[in-house]
């Protein structure tokens, strides 16, 4: 290549707009890799003052220098980053010693019963010990009197704080909710609070426990500023995990007089960020399905035993996906998982778990999946049946309930940490909110810099930084729902 085809090829190695003549000027990056500015306007003088028979020369210095400024720019641009991140945590984190200041009231003893959960895990309808910790929390600390407490079901209870001043507007009863219970499965850290049963939290129900008793503790403080005819209903309910506590509960009379309920779940996401929509799914719905079939006495088939059945099962599992998203649409979200598939002795079984985020995308895979079974089974000549079980919807934001929590949780965290979506799993809150109309969000737990703290691991622990932000959105809830500025009494 000719030193002139060079120069007329070349372009600004610093913005890739301007035609740079002379790559040696890269050199400069040694000594200034960090000055963008000036190593531009050096491009350009050099254009006008400078031969081109000296591109050549320092052309080998080129890529060298260029790496050079990308790695160093990048390590500015990271380092920038981190700190403003930092400075967004520590903001955050400035929000517990404001509560404490402003509600006298100590996060200390709310953390030390966090603990206390999550050292004696229960699994569902199991939670006796979890339960009289947090009565007694009530009780004796935030003396909640007795009457307004009232037990559901084995483990279940509501807890009602109305206000003491005088009434103002329509009587509402808005509802907070908690999960008491803890994941059938062994915990593996080896921190003091671990938990030694043979149950753990690792999807962070302690943590939501907690926050509900340091949000009632600052209301105990404020009945004087919250009117008479409100009150916050404190919704704790067992055996979330399984998928059944929640609509029990509803049974039970847990929402009877409640005008909306809301309800948060910790996450994975960056600390602080609040995950939640003006209105549509926050969670993904829960279906479990099981295929069966068997092959039909029929003398005029020659197939030997068994073969029918395996191509069968073998046609349903290669169409599953091609026939559903033909219904339902690409557009839509469903998961169909398999968890088991097996063909042996002239039967074949099939089953797993259908996720969706509207009842219609999960009629329409029901559907589907019937038509498949039956269209497979009548051309390999097999009886078959298809089965449903364990229903659980998703959660639905309601509107304007969604835009109530939206309005708290920015006027908390900033606009800028706020996040328009939901999760793929499921929660059985979504029995409660067909019922109520109502809200979740989802709270980041995860520090700049730190690995994400995945939820259902053995290793997980629920992140005490976020209780007082998510007691901050409660109270700000509260205060907007009934029009009123909580405040402690002297």
């Amino acid at each position: 290549m000719s030193v002139r085809t060079l120069h007329e090829n070349s372009r600004c190695f610093v913005c890739g707009g301007c035609d740079g003549d002379y790559h040696w000027i890269k050199l400069v990056l040694y000594f200034f890799a960090d000055k963008f500015l000036l190593l531009h306007f050096i491009c350009l003088v050099a254009r006008s003052k400078f031969k081109y028979e000296y591109a050549n020369y320092y052309t080998r210095y080129a890529d060298q220098a260029l790496q050079i400024y990308r790695v160093s720019s990048a390590a500015i641009i990271d380092k920038n980053r981190m700190k403003e991140a930092e400075m967004e945590v520590a903001r955050l984190k400035a929000i517990q010693p404001q509560l404490e200041s402003q509600y006298g009231i100590s996060f200390s003893p709310i953390f030390a019963l966090r603990k206390h959960i999550h050292q004696n895990a229960e699994v569902g309808f199991q939670e006796f010990q979890t339960k009289a910790a947090i009565l007694a929390y009530l009780s004796q600390s935030c003396h909640v009197p007795a009457p307004s407490v009232r037990e559901l079901l084995s483990t279940g209870f509501i807890v009602d704080i109305s206000g003491l001043a005088p009434a103002q507007g329509k009587a509402q009863t808005l509802a907070l909710r908690s999960e008491l219970d803890a994941l059938a499965m062994k915990e593996l850290s080896t921190f003091p609070h671990a938990s030694r049963a043979s149950a753990a939290h690792m999807c962070g129900h302690d943590g939501h426990m907690a926050t509900l008793v340091a949000t009632a503790e600052v209301l105990m403080k404020c009945r004087a500023s919250l009117p008479g005819n409100k009150t916050v209903r404190f919704v704790f309910q067992p055996s979330e995990e399984v998928g059944n506590g929640g609509e029990q509960m509803v049974g039970a009379g847990a929402l009877l007089g409640v005008d909306e309920i809301y309800a948060l779940h910790n996450g994975a996401h960056k600390f602080g960020q609040v995950a939640v929509k003006k209105e549509g799914a926050m969670s993904a719905g829960y279906l479990q399905f099981s295929i069966s079939l068997a092959e039909k006495q029929d003398p005029t088939m020659i197939s030997p035993k068994g073969v029918r059945a395996t191509n069968a099962i073998t046609m349903i599992q290669t169409s599953l996906y091609p026939a559903i998203n033909a219904k339902v649409g690409r557009k839509e979200f469903v998961v169909c998982t398999v968890g088991e598939l097996r063909a042996e002795n002239g039967e074949g079984k099939m089953s797993g778990t259908i996720r969706f985020d509207r009842g219609e995308v999960m009629e329409t895979t029901k559907a589907a999946m019937g038509e498949l079974v039956r269209n497979a089974a009548a051309t390999f000549g097999c009886e078959s049946a298809v089965e449903f079980s364990d229903l659980s919807m998703p959660v639905i934001n309601a509107f304007p309930q969604g835009e109530y929590l939206l309005g708290a949780a920015t006027k908390v965290v900033g606009k800028g940490l706020i996040l328009n979506q939901g999760m793929s799993a499921s929660e059985d809150f979504s029995f409660m909110t067909q019922h109520v109309p109502g809200a979740m969000m989802l709270v980041g737990a995860t520090f700049p810099g730190e690995k994400e703290k995945m939820l259902h691991n053995p290793h997980f622990d629920y992140n005490e930084e976020i209780i007082p932000l998510s007691v901050a959105i409660w109270l700000r809830l509260i205060e907007a729902r009934f029009g009123c500025s909580l405040a402690a009494a002297a």
